[in-house]
């Protein structure tokens, strides 16, 4: 039997092997540094006097030079077993959690992070953790909380003698299921910015709208979010050990124009990760301060920030010029040709090519604008092409580039750009139910991809 100690350095955790061999002589703690391996020592020989165990008598090895005082409590488990003999049992492996305080005490946690996970990709068939708020049971797994170190050696104990010869049989998952309603029912007309949203939401597509102010762009960005299925059972766990918070529902994080860059990318997590797998939304793009929207673009494509996960919907807002009177029908936009091209430059071509859709929301008239009657199915349909997109790669996409080269009019396209309007194009003929992206699918594709460099605003 072996027992690991488990470590959470960033957002992933790793297990920590502790090698232990007897000796005569006083207790000695290999490869740390000598002040670390000196408070270890005071501790564990406070402890051993508590318990009425006597000196502790061992060499102690690990795997990493790290983060000791995440160690301690497994490393004293380890001494305990090794005063009694037991290390030689033959039980499944063991795992360790949790930080030990001078009396012997546990700290409580608000999460357990992916402990369990990692103990049973350990093969440990008990993880000894101190308790807490959030509780994650990993089947095969026997999750013991304990709130100081003296139970947790009974438990321990208690394990060795019930688990005698075991193994570990193979492990299941299961899903869980989306709600069904309809969230355009409050919204009438902007027929193409929801339809902009349902693919959105079906094909992980980064969306960008501009218009006037009161034209509907923040309430259509926040309506995006209650189109996102719920999370599964493994983007529960994986939100869990980002935010310590298990939830269904996918996270929305919002970006104001005051927050700098720092903002953003400080704390740990990070304020960008705890977006992810679900929505980033940026009201007033144009008003972002600049490096602020260099670091997203950056994040956005790289994938991670300080090891954390930054996988997300990008979606943004902005005004379609800086008077921001473009678009509207009783007023007039004086904005001049330069001052236009300068607002949408604040920006950069770079984080615009990121977004798979870009289109204007202008006002409309709620009196004669086309009411459709509520959809119940539209969550189901978004979840089922969600699932079929999941399953496509970039070489499915890139047998569509002779269709868009056949529809494109637009020079100087970026492979970027060119794949987005294939996926999107694939996802239109998803919700119309063809196997076969058809060119007006194509076409209806590339009418959602209206960026500055366009020149859209004419």
């Amino acid at each position: 039997m072996n027992i690991f100690a488990y470590l959470h350095p960033g957002f992933t955790g790793k297990a920590v092997k502790i090698q232990i061999s007897s000796t005569k002589g006083p207790l000695n703690l290999i490869g740390f540094p000598s002040l670390q391996t000196l408070q270890f020592k005071q501790k564990a020989s406070t402890l051993f006097a508590k318990l009425g165990q006597g000196r502790p008598q061992a060499i102690l090895q690990c795997s990493t030079s790290e983060n000791l005082k995440h160690l301690e409590s497994a490393l004293v488990l380890a001494l305990l077993l090794e005063k009694y003999h037991l290390n030689s049992s033959m039980t499944p492996d063991i795992m360790v959690f949790g930080t030990l305080n001078l009396d012997g005490s546990l700290e409580r946690e608000q999460t357990l992070y992916d402990a369990p996970q990692t103990a049973r990709i350990n093969r440990c068939g008990l993880l000894i953790a101190p308790h807490s708020l959030l509780i994650e049971n990993q089947k095969h797994v026997n999750l013991v909380q304990c709130a100081d170190i003296e139970e947790a050696f009974r438990q321990l104990q208690k394990y060795l003698l019930l688990s005698e010869g075991v193994t570990l049989p193979e492990f299941s998952t299961r899903q869980t299921n989306a709600p069904v309603k309809d969230p355009f029912a409050a919204i009438l007309g902007l027929e193409k910015a929801k339809k902009a949203l349902s693919l959105c939401a079906a094909g992980n597509l980064n969306i960008l709208l501009y218009g006037p102010p009161g034209a509907g762009k923040t309430l259509l960005l926040h309506t995006l979010g209650s189109l996102l299925p719920p999370l599964t059972e493994e983007e529960q766990h994986t939100a869990a050990k980002i935010n310590g918070k298990l939830s269904q529902k996918r996270p929305v994080i919002e970006i104001s124009p005051s927050m700098g860059e720092k903002d953003v990318l400080q704390g740990n997590p990070p304020l960008i990760s705890l977006a992810n797998q679900g929505m980033l939304l940026v009201d007033e793009l144009a008003n972002q301060k600049i490096k602020t929207l260099q670091a997203i673009s950056f994040f956005l494509d790289r994938g991670e920030c300080k090891t954390y996960p930054t996988s997300f919907i990008l979606a943004g807002a902005m005004n379609g010029c800086p008077c921001g009177k473009f678009g509207m029908e009783e007023e007039i936009c004086r904005c001049s040709e330069q001052q236009i091209e300068r607002y949408w430059n604040k920006i950069g071509p770079a984080l615009l090519d990121r977004f798979d859709i870009c289109i204007p929301i202008i006002p409309e008239d709620l009196l004669v604008c086309k009411v459709d009657s509520e959809n119940p199915h539209i969550l189901d349909t978004i979840d089922q092409i969600r699932k079929l997109s999941s399953k496509r790669n970039e070489e499915h996409y890139l047998k569509l580039l002779p269709l868009f080269n056949q529809c494109n009019t637009v020079k100087r396209v970026s492979i970027r750009r060119a794949l987005s309007s294939c996926k999107t194009a694939r996802l239109i003929a998803d919700f119309k139910g063809k196997t076969i992206v058809g060119k007006e699918d194509m076409i209806e594709a590339l009418s959602y991809k209206t960026y500055g460099v366009d020149r859209h605003y004419r």
